[in-house]
């Protein structure tokens, strides 16, 4: 259906054209219950039964190759200033340990990392964080940089 409304290109004999021929026909079919691409996906439908979603393979192969880092620091406070901006979506009691687990994302627009902040159960002192993901920018400017660059800017101007 969609094809009819493109612009006529040059067509050539799928069996001739080779796999780049035999793509652009799915492409162009797409939708129509024919097309390989949407077997494919109304396949994977009925597999998942009935809803689209990523099968669990593909969610443990996307942790798998996510950046981990994490770290130990013995401190009273839990949230520690590492010079992002972080803003809390979670919290919740783990089954090992008394204390709760707190969950940040990085408030950049559009940057993905998250953050699990925890005390550890054996040393209540020492507070586990866990990054995943890399920033997708560069840390904020720390205040006294700012602070800097203010001062810089009023000895520039006289």
């Amino acid at each position: 259906m969609l094809h009819s409304s493109l612009p006529q290109i040059a067509a050539t004999d799928s069996s001739q054209g080779g796999l780049f021929s035999d793509l652009f026909v799915d492409i162009l079919n797409f939708g129509e219950p024919s097309s390989p691409l949407t077997m494919k996906t109304d396949l994977e439908t009925v597999k998942s039964g009935g809803h689209e979603e990523r099968c669990d393979a593909e969610k443990e192969e996307e942790e798998v190759n996510q950046h981990k880092v994490a770290f130990r620091t013995k401190s009273d406070i839990e949230i520690l200033d590492d010079g992002y901006k972080w803003r809390k979506y979670g919290k919740k009691m783990v089954k090992s340990t008394p204390y709760p687990r707190n969950y940040y994302r990085c408030s950049h627009e559009g940057c993905s990392v998250k953050k699990r902040v925890q005390r550890d159960k054996k040393e209540p002192s020492d507070v586990i964080t866990t990054y995943y993901g890399l920033h997708s920018h560069y840390p904020p400017p720390s205040p006294a940089t700012v602070a800097g660059w203010s001062s810089s800017l009023k000895l520039s101007r006289n």
